[in-house]
């Protein structure tokens, strides 16, 4: 039987089934949302409620998209390898597409105007 998984935004909650070790979320771009995601047992959830990661999904970075900008930074502190961006949809990778440094994202080219930009991550 697949693990539950409950994740929390706002003040909405939603329970979903995983299949695998891995849950997907899909979410509207916008300036992002904060989910809480930890793993409900048959009587509640599981270990410490503290112990939960606090995730910032879909949420668009500080920095002007405007073909000549290339560096942006997440709204919040951040754990650094948990750091996923989109670009146009894509995935982007460290070190082929942007490297971190000092808690913002230097990209190794120029998003183009009317181009999406979108950060993932975990919040410490």
């Amino acid at each position: 039987m697949p693990d539950r998984i409950m994740i929390s935004a706002d003040d909405e909650q939603v329970s979903i089934l995983q299949d695998a070790d891995e849950v997907i979320v899909n979410v509207e771009a916008g300036d992002g949302i904060n989910v809480i995601v930890s793993e409900i047992g048959e009587r509640g959830p599981k270990g410490d409620p503290g112990a939960a990661a606090s995730m910032v999904i879909g949420e668009i970075p500080i920095g002007d998209i405007d073909g000549m900008n290339a560096i942006f930074t997440p709204r919040n502190l951040f754990v650094p390898e948990s750091l996923e961006i989109f670009y146009n949809g894509q995935r982007l990778s460290v070190i082929n597409d942007y490297n971190l440094s000092g808690g913002s994202a230097h990209m190794l080219f120029s998003p183009e105007i009317d181009s999406t930009l979108l950060f993932n991550y975990s919040k410490p």
